[in-house]
């Protein structure tokens, strides 16, 4: 209700402003207060609240946008890819946002900035700037009534939705999308159509291409772009209804049925991370079942791993900005390292893994650090004290422990305290090495 008063109040400013047409802007104006009074009529106290907390809500929506544009000072010229966002920030979110799952910037300028970096940004921005200077130069020459209200309307549109656009994310809900684009087709068409008492002509120009030849060699591409997005849609849709079916809460189905759920939601979509994520938890499962259950022979249980390994490398190839795929990756590459001929490839791998995932884990899973630290606290047991990677070892269990102690509080923060010190007297039953790890006298 709101955004249709905003688009009312700057359709009839464009009005006001020219001097033929201050009678229809003044009864625009009208119908922007009679809108104005019937929503505040149907309700007054959310709008009302919003507006008691909004300093608080425009800080948070503010720090979202700054830690947003870190993000694209690190990927400025590409962007880290329309549709990354939510997998990109977590690096780069504030530690005042704790365990909350941010998955857009609200603020629709930083995010595609991140996104699409410069040139996408460019491109967005020149295609926008030539419609409106195309059809704001003809919409100021024209005097048909009908075509100055329909050429006016996308002009007040796109200027209602971009000043929202600063703290919000309209533009990523894709039915706002496709209803600003159909106004400004209409209002692009209403500003080129030239209207008689006997007819209507439009003074568009238009070029036909003969069936036969040069069209033909149009329409076959546009056939077959339309072909495979269908295609696409169709396996997407049974993808999902596999994957639905898989991961159920309140399915009871056998793990060997989720797994084979999950494989055919591969087999018709095969790159969505997701999928190869949820195959990789369905294997793990199903290898603790059978070691617990059944005596695997040393080559059976080599295989299991290594199609864990395959599933989970796969998973980290499709989305690589997923700092929990690579964590689990890294530890699943471990149960390698009794294979004395090939140990030094098997850490050097976890090694890169565990760095890998260090570099994307953000504040939003606390828990994460702890399990990183968790790793290099091993790790230095694999070479002796005095050794430089034992050093280094230790500094990074240290970093991350005291980065999950950083961002917890309250009870949740003695609890993670506790388990800490329990990992670590694990591997060094000392207290005076605790007292060092977590910095504590």
């Amino acid at each position: 209700m709101m955004g249709a008063a905003g688009g009312l109040l700057c359709m009839g400013m464009l009005f006001v402003f020219r001097k033929g047409h201050r009678k229809q802007g003044l009864i625009v104006l009208f119908l922007f207060l009679l809108t104005s009074v019937y929503a505040l009529r149907m309700g007054v106290e959310q709008p009302l609240e919003r507006f008691r907390t909004f300093d608080a809500s425009f800080e948070v929506r503010a720090r979202y946008a700054q830690r947003a544009y870190h993000l694209f000072e690190d990927f400025k010229l590409m962007g880290v890819g329309v549709g990354n966002f939510r997998y990109a920030y977590p690096k780069y979110q504030a530690p005042e946002d704790t365990k909350a799952f941010i998955d857009q910037a609200h603020n629709d300028y930083v995010q595609f900035l991140a996104e699409a970096g410069i040139v996408g940004f460019s491109i967005l921005s020149l295609g926008l700037l030539y419609y409106l200077v195309q059809t704001g130069r003809l919409w100021g020459r024209r005097h048909d009534p009908f075509a100055v209200t329909l050429g006016a309307a996308p002009l007040a549109v796109m200027t209602a939705i971009g000043i929202h656009s600063y703290s919000d994310f309209n533009l990523h809900y894709m039915t706002n999308v496709l209803m600003i684009l159909a106004v400004m087709a209409i209002g692009y068409s209403a500003v080129h159509l030239e209207r008689h008492h006997a007819y209507e002509k439009s003074i568009l120009s238009f070029r036909t291409f003969p069936l036969r030849s040069k069209g033909l060699l149009l329409l076959v591409p546009l056939l077959l772009v339309i072909l495979w997005s269908g295609v696409q849609a169709s396996k997407h849709f049974m993808a999902e209804n596999h994957y639905e079916a898989a991961t159920a809460k309140d399915s009871k189905s056998s793990i060997e049925a989720s797994l084979h759920q999950v494989q055919q939601a591969i087999a018709w979509d095969s790159c969505k991370s997701g999928y190869w994520w949820n195959l990789a938890l369905g294997l793990r499962e199903d290898r603790a079942i059978k070691l617990k259950n059944t005596d695997l022979s040393d080559d059976e249980q080599k295989s299991l791993q290594s199609d864990i390994i395959s599933v989970l490398e796969k998973a980290v190839s499709l989305n690589p900005l997923q700092e929990e795929y690579h964590l689990r990756l890294a530890w699943e590459y471990t149960y390698l390292w009794n294979e004395a001929d090939e140990r030094k490839k098997w850490m050097a791998a976890a090694d890169l893994s565990m760095e890998r995932a260090a570099y994307f884990a953000g504040t939003n899973n606390p828990y994460l650090h702890v399990w990183m630290g968790d790793y290099w606290l091993m790790r230095s047991k694999t070479v002796y004290p005095g050794n430089p990677l034992w050093e280094s070892a230790l500094a990074k269990a240290r970093w991350h422990y005291l980065r999950n102690l950083s961002v917890e509080t309250g009870p949740v923060r003695a609890r993670m305290r506790d388990q800490i010190v329990k990992n670590i007297w694990v591997h060094y039953p000392d207290q005076e090495f605790v007292n060092r790890i977590l910095g504590e006298n």
